[in-house]
């Protein structure tokens, strides 16, 4: 904090500390746009709908294990609400919300992990079913 005296005895505080506070937020703002969150959640957002809408067929067939655990639905709204946020993160750029992006990143990473396991586990433990003979009018 600076204070100066001018000659006609008037006093002015200067704080170089919101000046420096105001010009790293810029620079934040700056390098978040650069690296353009938009574009990620609208990615993201893409990915999460492609998710759920693939597996609504899975509705209509025998009930499996990762439909019991609902691994589809949860997975795609991950990632539905991890875009959401990188697309909102244009909006307002400072480091709080670029902490809940970056965290909401890596939980939809986890997810995503998790699911994936869910996948090949379940897939080594259900054995294929036979396939069946193709009729004779057919052949």
């Amino acid at each position: 904090m600076a204070v100066s005296v001018a000659r006609d005895l008037s006093v002015t505080v200067s704080d170089h500390t919101m000046d420096k506070l105001a010009e790293r937020q810029q620079a934040l703002r700056e390098g978040i746009q650069k690296g353009e969150p938009k574009v990620l959640g609208v990615s993201q957002l893409m990915v999460g709908v492609t998710v759920i809408s693939y597996s609504l067929p899975l509705l209509s067939t025998d009930f499996t294990e990762v439909m019991a655990f609902g691994v589809p639905w949860w997975s795609g709204i991950m990632f539905i609400v991890t875009g959401a946020v990188a697309i909102a993160m244009e909006k307002h750029a400072n480091m709080k919300f670029l902490c809940v992006c970056l965290s909401t990143t890596a939980a939809s990473l986890l997810v995503s992990l998790i699911a994936l396991i869910f996948y090949f586990t379940l897939n080594q433990l259900i054995p294929p079913t036979p396939t069946t003979e193709v009729p004779a009018e057919f052949n």
